[in-house]
């Protein structure tokens, strides 16, 4: 496989200049926006309609106006919690839920290890690239992929985008993508002939775990 380099996209809040990660976990939607998004970043919008709402000739104002437009209120906020659903309010959900969500999560991951003997094998192998980059016993794995730690941390840093570093790995918010996922290929040992495919070298690279949770089993190119 051709090797890949991987950048990804960023923009910078016009408000406070901060330059981050594209996503809509940093800015919200907005169709005239560069990427489909809005040109302040979320915690300066924010902290903008809160200082703004907190205006007395402002509070006064849009209570008014909502008195008089009660049937377009009232279809707006379904309409927003409608496209908001999947992402903020899921969110706040699963900060309340946390314990909850870690128990369900746990016990999914358990009986697809017990019943899947792929994804038994992508947890095991994914623990043992994560042990290799940790210089932590990870020969057996450098024998079965058939590159070492060192390729492996050289291959991974030179697609490093901003914000990256092994700190931010260590902590857990960087994981090792696939760009053609495990769920792509057919493989039940690491005998399969597509094996040495799907955990080349060429077919890794770093990216940010709320990234990576997003593009699940897709198969993405970030250019």
């Amino acid at each position: 496989m051709a090797d890949a380099t991987v950048q990804q996209a960023t923009k910078v809040c016009t408000k406070c200049g901060a330059e981050k990660p594209a996503t809509l976990d940093n800015f919200h939607r907005h169709k005239l926006g560069k990427y489909g998004l809005n040109p302040v970043c979320k915690p300066c919008l924010l902290a903008s309609h809160a200082e703004r709402r907190t205006r007395p000739e402002n509070k006064a104002r849009m209570q008014a106006w909502r008195d008089a437009n009660k049937d377009y209120v009232k279809a707006y906020n379904a309409e927003y919690r409608k496209d908001h659903k999947s992402t903020e309010y899921v969110a706040a959900w699963r900060a309340k839920n946390l314990d909850h969500a870690r128990v369900k999560v746990a016990a999914y991951q358990r009986m697809r290890r017990a019943t899947d003997p792929a994804y038994r094998m992508k947890c095991r192998l994914s623990a043992r690239l994560n042990a290799m980059l940790k210089d932590k016993g990870g020969r057996k794995a450098e024998e079965l992929l058939g590159f070492t730690r060192d390729q492996l941390m050289r291959h991974l840093e030179r697609q490093f985008t901003k914000g990256m570093s092994w700190e931010a790995f260590s902590r857990g918010e960087i994981h090792i993508d696939h760009i053609v996922p495990v769920s792509a290929f057919n493989i039940t040992s690491v005998d399969d002939p597509d094996f040495k495919v799907c955990w080349a070298l060429t077919n890794l690279r770093p990216m940010w775990k709320v990234d990576n949770i997003k593009k699940g089993g897709k198969r993405l190119h970030l250019l």
